[in-house]
């Protein structure tokens, strides 16, 4: 059950971790029965293993579709000023499989996306960057590097969110210590 203070984005992380949402997005990707659902599945894998925005995942897709480069340079999302940063389509992702979206526009796609993993996972677009920043961060990955690897101007979110997430992981090994403490005793 989420509480009042659990985040909307924080539902996906009650269900799922980065490692079991990437293998739930890898496995239906491959399970995809028309090219259209195995493209909304890449689209979205491309935005948990980027940290990025579902617009920004889209559009580093229509310019995989364009070039065939797998490393890219999108422009990021909510900034004032007009700042790119690097991305990268997973080496698992079939071109043939994505290049229907050449006679599509990203602005049609974008809303499409996002009500794919709404009806198919049950979770909002974003939640797959809070999947990445969560498992960033539990690397020992510092906000500041988090930051500039999804396009984060401001640090204060990022700090927030991964000093929630040390003072969590923090309290479960509180507690996991304090019972072993007494099941030795």
């Amino acid at each position: 059950m989420v509480n009042s203070s659990t985040f909307r984005w924080d539902k996906a992380g009650e269900k799922y971790t980065f490692e079991t949402m990437l293998e739930v997005l890898k496995a239906r990707m491959e399970k995809s029965k028309t090219d259209k659902e195995y493209t909304y599945y890449a689209i979205l894998l491309t935005q948990l293993v980027n940290g990025a925005r579902v617009g920004e995942a889209v559009n580093g897709f229509f310019e995989f579709v364009k070039t065939g480069k797998r490393e890219l340079r999108i422009r990021v999302e909510k900034q004032r000023k007009e700042k790119y940063r690097l991305f990268i389509i997973p080496p698992i992702i079939n071109y043939e499989r994505v290049v229907w979206l050449e006679k599509e526009k990203p602005r049609k796609i974008i809303p499409r996306v996002k009500m794919f993993i709404k009806k198919k996972l049950d979770l909002n677009s974003h939640s797959l960057r809070y999947l990445f920043i969560s498992y960033m961060a539990r690397r020992g990955v510092s906000a500041q590097e988090i930051a500039k690897i999804t396009g984060h101007e401001n640090l204060n979110h990022i700090l927030h969110y991964t000093r929630k997430i040390e003072a969590e992981d923090r309290f479960k090994e509180i507690v996991g210590e304090v019972f072993d403490v007494k099941r030795v005793g």
